[in-house]
């Protein structure tokens, strides 16, 4: 069968000569396609099709296909397993939420840090809640969308992670409405805020921002350094953002607890919304030698 030239290997993927023919240039017309088999690659099939040449005794390998595997049996219960215990544990607390708020624990965490406060930390509280609602939130998104795409030429993570990070907002201002849940205190509170209190739009951001940033990053093809200081840097940040609203009194420990099972509920969705493949650039190997 005669090659049609969609199912030439794709331009990403150099063919490659598996025997050496010093003769004239091939003839795309009389290659023929031989698909040959498909190689499970983490989450993807890679299916290698190998390309003869009948006049020659040279044979040429590229990519046919890449067709996107969701997850491996392990992958999978993992994924259920995480998603499923951080949707339980939200519900859960939403309820709570519902019938008797605030809840002991939150009372008592908010008079341990009232009790602590000094004007040093006070200021440091600031300065860190301050940064959980920066404005720069989105184009930091799109700026390290921008640099996967650059180095991967894949832009669907980007998309995915924008579309997470907003829709996690949303849904966050949406639950703030739908419970109603009152604030500690104006005689509690160090910083002046508005709205309701479950769940805390700072921590959420803040928790968002940093899953997507680390998983945008993950997907950059960065030497493992840079994304386990990345990690390093912007998971101890979340933390602290949402322990700054405790320590100003704007917020109860339900609160902030709540907002990052949120974000981690809508992360969670990343690996869904991402169907492109994780394969490094290069040359496939070469098909076995082929007999004229």
């Amino acid at each position: 069968m005669t090659c049609p030239k969609s199912q030439l290997p794709r331009s990403g993927w150099p063919l490659r000569e598996a025997t050496t023919s010093a003769a004239q240039p091939v003839d795309a017309r009389s290659l023929i396609c031989r698909p040959v088999d498909t190689v499970a690659s983490g989450r993807y099939r890679i299916t290698r099709t190998y390309v003869t040449d009948p006049n020659r005794s040279t044979v040429r390998t590229g990519i046919d296909g890449i067709h996107a595997v969701m997850f491996s049996g392990g992958a999978k219960l993992r994924w259920v397993a995480a998603t499923g215990g951080l949707v339980a544990a939200l519900a859960l607390l939403i309820v709570a939420e519902l019938v008797a708020p605030p809840t002991i624990a939150d009372t008592a965490v908010l008079d341990i840090m009232v009790a602590n406060r000094t004007a040093r930390w006070t200021a440091i509280a600031t300065a860190v809640t301050n940064s959980g609602a920066s404005p720069f939130t989105y184009p930091l998104i799109a700026l390290t969308a921008l640099l996967v795409g650059v180095r991967t030429r894949r832009w669907q993570p980007g998309v995915a992670a924008l579309c997470v990070v907003a829709l996690g907002v949303l849904s966050r201002l949406l639950l703030s409405v739908l419970i109603g849940d009152a604030r500690p205190s104006p005689e509690q509170r160090l910083v002046p805020v508005t709205g309701f209190s479950f769940p805390s739009g700072h921590a959420t951001s803040s928790a968002l921002l940093a899953g997507a940033l680390i998983w945008l990053i993950g997907r950059a093809r960065l030497p493992p350094l840079v994304r386990w200081t990345t990690a390093a840097i912007l998971v101890p940040w979340a933390v602290l953002v949402g322990v700054s609203r405790l320590y100003l009194g704007v917020h109860w420990i339900s609160d902030v607890v709540g907002s990052w099972l949120l974000a981690g509920v809508w992360l969670c969705l990343l690996p869904l919304l991402d169907r492109t493949p994780r394969i490094q650039h290069g040359t496939p190997p070469s098909a076995p030698r082929r007999g004229p």
